[in-house]
């Protein structure tokens, strides 16, 4: 935090000279960097509103992206534009590498960091990577004439890997009475099928489950599935029969008759939460599940309790319970 600030001043640029810790976990590796405030006379182009990040020629910044699966191809997105306060015309290029990945980001005159109107300016650079390794270097280098703002940058998985849930069952057994979780709580045991409920070799993957529609045809999911989670998200491939209202689709709570809460999914139905002191009660309305075709479903929650007696109940063909994430 730049010393100006203890006295209630707020400077426009500050500097982050070579070795100096201030941005950590980026390290600046040769040159000077500059933190410009989105309210300084040379910004505007994304708002008046917040830092953004002055990359100027010959300045490079370097920090490592942890947790990577070797393998898997991840998306790397950030928000660019020539700096304003370049005199000339000459183009703003930064080198951005990664895993595989090599790319020149070039910020013109037409995509400036300056916007007295209001405009949105800064263009914007999507592209893809394959880590290589557990972690990787990300590397920003100014290469061109002019200076670059940079800002949002972001790093997803391209595609959600099965290995980031922590609760995935997969129906696919074909035979038995029970669902193995192949999620990373291995603490979240097998599903049990209950009722009438059955195998069918109609399925996106391999098997899926066959539900009747009886009261007593649902799958039981162990107590505790969401033992210490505060933020989840549900996903799962549905196929209806016949679209009705109240077809419910996945329930999770705690408690018995009007003590505790639950979070539900059904199709078709209004979304009426009632808050109860903990947890709140949710219900929450699913456009997706079609008749006679497999289709998507899913919703999430956030800031519920962790409590140790969650217990499930869910009539997919595919579950998988995850944590919301933000990078």
């Amino acid at each position: 935090m730049p010393t100006t600030w203890r006295s209630g001043t707020y400077p426009a640029v500050t500097a982050v000279n070579t070795g100096d810790g201030r941005m950590a976990p980026w390290t600046v590796t040769d040159g000077t960097a500059e933190l410009v405030r989105g309210t300084a006379g040379s910004m505007g182009g994304l708002g008046r509103v917040g830092t953004h990040l002055a990359v100027a020629p010959e300045t490079s910044l370097e920090r490592t992206i942890a947790a990577l699966d070797p393998g898997r191809e991840y998306r790397i997105s950030l928000r660019y534009a020539r700096d304003s306060r370049t005199a000339g015309s000459a183009d703003a290029v930064t080198a951005l590498s990664i895993g595989d990945l090599q790319y020149s980001i070039i910020a013109t005159t037409a995509t400036p960091s300056a916007s007295g109107s209001g405009q949105i300016t800064f263009g914007t650079y999507v592209g893809t990577f394959t880590a290589e390794q557990r972690t990787e270097k990300l590397t920003l280098e100014g290469v061109g004439a002019a200076g670059m703002m940079i800002d949002d940058l972001v790093i997803i998985g391209a595609d959600p890997g099965i290995e980031d849930a922590l609760v995935h069952y997969r129906f696919d057994e074909g035979t038995g009475s029970t669902a193995a979780n192949s999620g990373t709580r291995a603490s979240a045991g097998a599903a049990s099928l209950s009722g009438d409920v059955g195998w069918s070799d109609d399925a996106v993957f391999g098997k899926s489950l066959a539900f009747p529609g009886g009261d007593d045809d649902f799958v039981t999911l162990p107590n505790g599935v969401l033992q210490g989670v505060t933020d989840f998200s549900v996903s799962m491939w549905t196929k209806l029969d016949e679209r009705k209202d109240w077809t419910g689709l996945f329930q999770v709570g705690e408690g018995t008759g009007e003590t505790g809460g639950y979070f539900q999914i059904q199709s078709n139905t209004r979304v009426t939460p009632v808050v109860r002191d903990w947890p709140p009660r949710s219900r929450t309305r699913v456009r997706c599940p079609r008749a006679v075709r497999w289709s998507r479903s899913g919703s999430s929650l956030a800031g519920r309790p962790t409590c140790p007696s969650d217990r499930g109940r869910t009539s997919p063909s595919h579950v998988r319970v995850t944590p919301e994430r933000c990078t």
